[in-house]
Parts: structure tokens; sequence; C-alpha cells
């Protein structure tokens, strides 16, 4: 999936979180977003999802199909954020197997090999949660990233883990990607952006166009 960013701003009230914001992102560029806590990455990120509207400019969609509508656009997306609520009453088989319905994982995946890849497999009949931060977060980033989605968003994806949990981050998104478009937001933590070829500060768009 090709995405073109053209003169994006968000503003809140009369304040501009950002403005001016040109990009062009494609398989070809996993891209990290940087910025400062509040600095507002996160906010662009959900303008690329399309689940929030810019106050101004827009985000084009297309692939090889030709372009895709931001009204259609989720059911190529897979994303995983703090701010992301997980279904806390379903078990971890019924969550995957609920997502199956839906869309089919990559590699014919079934839910119980997505358990084993997520470090998940002795969880299959617990639920949600009584899971660790840590676990829950594994599930997020295996539900993004073993999902046939054209494009995948992560918020800040090392979030909530431990040193064991960023190895296995690390281990499975090289893989993950391949052939489809990933940006990242990051606090500039290079274990979650390492192979990253393009970076969009948002710290320069606070005023207008890039400073």
């Amino acid at each position: 999936m090709k995405l073109e960013l053209k003169n994006l701003g968000r503003r809140f009230n009369k304040e501009w979180i950002f403005r001016g914001v040109d990009a062009v992102i494609d398989a070809h560029n996993p891209t990290v977003l940087f910025g400062h806590n509040g600095s507002g990455k996160s906010t662009l990120l959900k303008l690329i999802s399309a689940s929030e509207l810019p106050s101004e400019g827009e985000v084009i969609y297309s692939n090889e199909k030709g372009i895709i509508s931001p009204e259609k656009v989720y059911q190529h997306i897979g994303m995983a954020a703090p701010y992301m609520v997980l279904p806390e009453e379903y078990t971890l088989s019924e969550l995957l197997n609920f997502n199956l319905k839906f869309k089919p994982f990559i590699n014919q995946y079934t839910a119980e090999e997505i358990a084993r890849k997520a470090y998940l497999e002795d969880a299959l009949k617990k639920q949600i949660k009584v899971f660790s931060s840590g676990m829950k977060q594994r599930l997020k980033l295996a539900l993004a990233l073993f999902t046939e989605n054209d494009l995948i968003l992560l918020d800040e994806p090392t979030s909530n883990m431990d040193e064991r949990g960023v190895n296995w981050y690390k281990s499975q998104i090289e893989e993950a990607v391949k052939g489809r478009t990933i940006i990242i937001c990051s606090n500039a933590h290079i274990e979650e952006h390492f192979f990253c070829t393009q970076e969009i500060d948002i710290n320069q768009y606070k005023h207008g166009k890039k400073q």
C-alpha cells in the first residue's frame, strides 16, 4: 500500500498540534514517527488510520488496484497501540478465532500457531483480563503483525515489555513486514524502529511547514 500525506494538519480548538506534514510512505520505506510525549505523533497515526479526521490536508491511500477510500481503508490496517483495548472477557482462543472470521492470518497460520508465535500457547483457555501487561502487548502485536493487512501501524510497540518481550518483537518484526507498509510511533527507542529507512519528526511541523 502507498500513502501520500498532503499538507496534513490537526488542531485542538484554536491551537495547531501540527501543520503541513507532507510525506510518501510505502512498503519500500518503513517509516518511524518521532516526537516527545505530547508532541502529536499518536494523533498523526490516528489520522493515518482514518480513525480521526484532519483539520486540513488529506491522506491518499492506494494499492495496485487504485485509490482506496478512507471509509474502507480500515479493511487493510493492522494496528497496535497502548490506548487500544482488548475484549477482556474473551479467552485467547475465542479472540484469535473471532479475528479469523474477518481476516486470515498470514502464511495460513492457525489460531494455535499464532498463540505459539506469541509465546501464549499456555494461555489459550485463559481470559484476556488475567493477562499481564506484557502478555497483552504481545497479543496486540501478534494480531497486527500476523493478520493479513497491507498497512501496519504500531504506536510504541515495546511499551510494557521486558527484555524477553523486546527480543521477541525484534525477532518477529522483520519477517512480518516484508512486502507490507509499516509506520512506527516511537520515543527514539532504537529497538522499536531499527529497520526503518524513513523518519518523520513531528516536532518539525509545529508552526506550519517543516522547519
